[in-house]
């Protein structure tokens, strides 16, 4: 439910130009903030009445800036302007104010209280939200980062590490050597060094690049999650502040939150890091084509035919919110996708992509890779092919999959 209580203010000698009904979008027409921070990729629809108007907030997706693969799709409902409001209705008064209306109020959502502030004028529109406070704070001030990559003390297994990773099945995966089956295979895969760095002369693993990249996580009483991570740009890397719009949470019951995600934030974040300047990567967030040539898939085939399952099935929660499950036990902290959301895309979208023929030449060949850039790990080569070989099957007996992040609580200095 939202309710508001709006104020007024005086009216100026001069009379701005009238308003009628119009749709803001873009940084040229649209100005957002969210406690001072700057919000992108919403749009603003006006519908005036009298010296009263109601002020819709959304925001929606276009695809095809990520890639002209996607050209032609509907865009997809993204995050609101508020956590747990897709969409937000504003009736407030419109006052003349020198050449523009202005406006504001206070309000609460289910998940939120706020008070707002704007103006607008038939070309532009500016809509500030201020006082915006979660209801509930049982989350909020803590700050946490990855859990380390600690080995066990006989170097067989790691003691720590930033990922949460569980996989249970009815059926047993028999596997020499490995006590806890697909548990087992899921900590080597993200252990190889697969990713490359320094121009391609050195690689490191999923865990490497996480426990490097990302740096603290903090919960704020707004609702924002504050990210640190380490940016890298022009050959040079810093610790810089990932847009605080980006990643937005709340708590839904005990142990579980929502959290939303804003593409657009994500894509600037990701156009700051491309230092390679892939032509898969457009050349900004806001709707330009891809460096690629435009008539051509940007996207590999295999890539495309695995999102165009994926994609339907998590669309939605774009716009709803992403379920996180979280469990802290004194300073430790586990944020994880359970199985409820897990599973059916696993049964689904994962047995279908891994019966093509590409995907398992795609995998045979980033093994090759791996071992080639190290070696050592030639000895967990078996182990994986076997575990590849039965993976279908285990996949259909699977009854329980967590994947998220293991977190240490960081000082307060």
């Amino acid at each position: 439910a939202i309710s508001a209580v709006f104020c007024s203010c005086s009216k100026d000698d001069e009379s701005p130009s009238p308003l009628s009904g119009k749709t803001y979008t873009g940084f040229t027409a649209l100005q957002m903030s969210y406690n001072s921070a700057p919000m992108a990729g919403k749009t603003v629809t006006l519908n005036p009445s009298g010296d009263k108007g109601a002020l819709t907030a959304y925001s929606q997706f276009d695809l095809s800036q990520l890639s002209s693969a996607f050209a032609g799709t509907p865009a997809l409902p993204a995050p609101g302007v508020l956590p747990g409001s897709p969409q937000l209705t504003l009736e407030t008064a419109l006052l003349p104010s020198g050449s523009v209306y202005s406006f504001s109020g206070s309000g609460e959502t289910d998940v939120v209280t706020y008070s707002y502030s704007g103006t607008a004028t038939p070309e532009k529109l500016s809509l500030d939200f201020s006082d915006v406070r979660l209801k509930d704070q049982s989350l909020a001030g803590g700050i946490w980062s990855p859990a380390p990559v600690e080995k066990n003390p006989d170097g067989a297994g790691l003691k720590s590490q930033p990922f949460h990773l569980i996989w249970e099945s009815e059926l047993p995966l028999q596997i020499p050597g490995l006590q806890n089956g697909i548990g087992d295979i899921l900590d080597i895969l993200v252990n190889l060094p697969v990713i490359p760095v320094y121009d391609n002369t050195a690689y490191m693993s999923l865990t490497q690049a996480v426990a490097s990249g990302l740096r603290t996580l903090a919960f704020s009483p707004d609702g924002n999650f504050v990210v640190t991570y380490l940016k890298r740009a022009a050959g040079a890397a810093q610790f810089a502040h990932a847009p605080l719009c980006m990643l937005q949470y709340a708590p839904a019951a005990p142990g579980l939150m929502k959290m939303w995600v804003n593409p657009t934030d994500v894509l600037t974040v990701v156009l700051q890091n491309n230092t390679a300047q892939s032509p898969d990567i457009p050349e900004n967030p806001f709707g330009k084509p891809s460096r690629a040539d435009a008539s051509s898939p940007t996207i590999p085939p295999l890539v495309m035919k695995f999102l165009m399952q994926f994609l339907p099935r998590v669309a939605p929660l774009l716009a709803e919110g992403i379920p996180v499950n979280y469990s802290i036990d004194g300073n430790a902290m586990t944020l994880y996708i359970g199985s409820d959301l897990l599973l059916p895309l696993v049964k689904d979208v994962a047995q279908t992509v891994l019966a093509d023929p590409e995907v398992q030449a795609l995998i045979k060949q980033a093994l090759a890779d791996a071992v080639k850039a190290d070696p050592s790990i030639l000895q967990y080569i078996p182990k994986i092919e076997a575990f590849l070989k039965d993976l279908p099957q285990f996949i259909a007996a699977t009854t329980r999959i967590e994947l998220g992040l293991n977190l240490v609580k960081t000082p307060v200095n």
